[in-house]
């Protein structure tokens, strides 16, 4: 669990998703997206608080993990087929192996930043019990995507004024058991994509995996924007920016055109203005 958590935080973060790990008996935050990354079990009251979550307008990603042990197989998911809006096709005890070494994405819906026709590629990885996915047919629920033979990866099931989206792989257990996993394109974009769908985006990203961005919002509601490169050479940067947002200079308050010269290793702090 702590590897998969730490893939999945990685991910988010070269995303630039401000992410934030809570527990299932904490106080969630008013967020609009949530993420439960290849997932075995929770307590039955967490699945309808999910549930619920989504009803009331957010949306909740859950990927599939049948664990990595040989004991008790499978997902411990009450309600699966009617709280995701699909017919499972999962054998007691066994499980629906994964047999090629990386899985392809064929997107037939448009999502987040993602057209129609969109492919995202992901390695595999993992032990015997883990290098499985669920195999399912729609019922009430959309398929998004599909993998590379055809069968539902990405779905989506509408619930009150949000949704319920689901991943037929473990995609961060995968990158969490296999070395040099990061920066993984395929993820990332899979996550950024997840951000936008659901306008959890921040109003400033950049598509770099070795340089990131981050916001810190002051008391009095003044915004600072940190830009942090990783790359060891000077890098020439464009960043992402919202409809109505500004890039200020820090002191003189002047506004910053792009693209933006960082040295190697460097960081630029800079206002936001919106």
């Amino acid at each position: 669990m702590r590897q998969i958590l730490l893939q999945a935080y990685c991910t988010a973060r070269l995303a630039d998703l401000p992410s934030l790990v809570i527990r299932e008996l904490d106080l969630w935050p008013s967020v609009r997206l949530l993420l439960c990354p290849s997932t075995k079990a929770l307590t039955a009251p967490t699945w309808q608080r999910l549930e619920d979550f989504a009803a009331a307008g957010g949306t909740v990603y859950v990927s599939f993990f049948a664990g990595s042990t040989a004991t008790q197989r499978g997902p411990w998911w009450p309600n699966l087929d009617q709280r995701f809006g699909v017919r499972h096709h999962l054998r007691y005890g066994l499980v629906a192996p994964v047999e090629d070494d990386e899985i392809v994405l064929t997107f037939e819906q448009p999502f987040g930043n993602l057209p129609v026709g969109t492919t995202l590629r992901m390695r595999v990885a993992g032990n015997e019990h883990g290098r499985a996915f669920l195999p399912v047919e729609p019922v009430e629920a959309t398929v998004i995507a599909r993998d590379q033979h055809g069968r539902p990866a990405l779905l989506a099931r509408h619930v009150g004024s949000g949704q319920l989206l689901w991943m037929t792989y473990p995609l961060e257990y995968f990158a969490a058991t296999r070395p040099h996993a990061n920066p993984d394109e395929g993820m990332i974009a899979l996550y950024s994509a997840l951000a936008r769908e659901t306008r959890a985006a921040p109003p400033v990203s950049i598509r770099a995996p070795d340089i990131w961005c981050d916001r810190l919002v002051r008391d009095d509601g003044t915004t600072f924007l940190w830009i942090v490169s990783e790359r060891e050479t000077t890098a020439v940067v464009t960043l992402e920016i919202a409809a109505g947002t500004e890039l200020l200079h820090l002191t003189t308050g002047e506004r910053v055109a792009q693209p933006l010269e960082l040295p190697p290793y460097g960081v630029t702090v800079l206002r936001l203005a919106r």
